[in-house]
């Protein structure tokens, strides 16, 4: 499961721009990037960041922040779409806000069959950025919250599904998290007894095209490379494990940056 994360828009366009090899695709990039800045002034100001809109320390998915995507739509597109994925046979509002919260994640095992993700699987998949996101360690009564980040990079890039569906006038772009079995470390922290060993399908820069280009339905040797060169858990020691404060509730420190500071609990019985 992945419920929780972080983001931040301005390093997200960085990076987007810094991987990209298609000149064009760079142009137009970073002309996106200069008309979000225009459109976003607070980013260069004092302005504390745990207020500012192009960042969030920590956000929970059922708050349906718009994130920093990369996907495909005739050609390859940047930009911001809200987490829970609402299908586009989707026509009342009713039945898209209780997708919306069922809808945050997407197991790579059935998501090429369930009727929410089989069309978007195929080709609507999408790449978030993030800067990290958050598991529990279940002990006793206890959970313990983990801050997990890419080891060598300041945003990681999560495979996705996208979709765009009109509710009532109303134009809903949305995404949802895929996520696959765990490598050996997230297997230690995510031992949620209801859904243990899972975490985020990470992916390298290298990979993102591929991921996000459309694949034509009866392709078998497409779905196969797919399955099992790209839907794989990302190696334990690509990334970097850090146990935080409580996140939630009357001590929790919410969205600020005390979300990705060390906080050592002597109790806890896992070394990552």
């Amino acid at each position: 499961m992945c419920y929780n994360a972080s983001y931040d828009a301005e390093r997200a366009f960085k990076k987007a721009i810094r991987d990209e090899l298609n000149p064009d695709v760079r142009a137009d990039l970073e002309r996106k990037h200069e008309e979000w800045k225009q459109k976003n002034p607070d980013i260069f100001t004092e302005t504390p960041a745990s207020i500012k809109k192009d960042q969030r320390f920590f956000t929970s998915a059922f708050e349906h922040d718009a994130f920093p995507i990369a996907y495909f739509e005739g050609s390859k597109q940047f930009g911001f779409m809200q987490w829970g994925l609402v299908p586009r046979w989707c026509r009342s509002e009713d039945k898209a806000l209780k997708l919306w919260n069922q809808c945050i994640n997407a197991r790579s095992e059935t998501m090429f069959e369930k009727p929410s993700f089989k069309a978007s699987s195929l080709d609507r998949r999408c790449v978030i950025y993030m800067t990290g996101f958050f598991e529990y360690h279940h002990q006793g009564s206890k959970r313990i919250p983990f801050f997990i980040q890419d080891s060598e990079a300041d945003t990681m890039l999560v495979g996705g599904l996208w979709e765009e569906a009109t509710i009532v006038s109303k134009v809903w772009r949305t995404f949802t998290i895929v996520t696959v079995p765990a490598n050996d470390k997230m297997s230690l922290i995510h031992n949620n007894p209801k859904n243990p060993n899972r975490m985020p399908l990470i992916l390298r820069p290298d990979q993102v095209d591929e991921w996000i280009n459309p694949t034509q339905p009866g392709n078998k040797p497409a779905m196969d490379r797919l399955k099992s060169d790209l839907i794989l858990p990302y190696p334990s020691d690509g990334l970097k494990y850090t146990s935080v404060a409580q996140l939630q509730g009357k001590a929790g420190v919410g969205d600020s940056e005390k979300a990705h500071e060390v906080h050592a609990y002597p109790e806890l019985d896992i070394l990552v």
